[in-house]
């Protein structure tokens, strides 16, 4: 669980703690691994979240929010929201992180598969609950179309 110093443009010295373990995440992630796998791998082999909680284990959603932050490829955003460069050097190879982004992508659309026995019913989607504005979806149950 190594520290890493980065320099900056300007000779600044960043470190970045536990970057044995943000590397890790990401090349389990390019090779495949699910967040909750990776998540497991952390923990397992000790690294903690840091922040105002205090160290906690890693959970599949803070492992997503580290894979899809640009922060580790030497971006920050800016005013409107947009990632612009910033004054730190890369952590990670952003062919590395291109790569995550596309596996993470190829997994996320890989799971859109209908089910055999779905059926379409004529108010899915059209009814809303009068309390709070929801949608209501249709399904079968005890031999009776219901809404829910």
């Amino acid at each position: 669980m190594g520290d890493r110093k980065v320099f900056t443009d300007v000779d600044e010295i960043i470190i970045v703690r536990n970057y044995d373990g943000l590397k890790m995440a990401f090349d389990l992630s390019a090779n495949g691994k699910s967040d909750r796998e990776i998540a497991i791998a952390l923990n397992s082999e000790g690294y903690r979240t840091t922040g105002t909680h205090g160290p906690r284990p890693f959970s599949k959603d803070t492992v997503k929010n580290i894979l899809k932050n640009r922060f580790y490829i030497g971006h920050i955003r800016d005013s409107d929201g947009d990632w612009m460069n910033a004054k730190h050097k890369s952590f990670i190879q952003p062919s590395v992180f291109e790569e995550v982004q596309r596996m993470r992508e190829n997994r996320n659309t890989s799971r859109n598969i209908n089910k055999a026995r779905a059926q379409i019913y004529s108010l899915s989607g059209l009814v809303r609950c009068a309390d709070c504005g929801n949608t209501l979806r249709s399904f079968q149950g005890k031999k009776r179309v219901r809404l829910v």
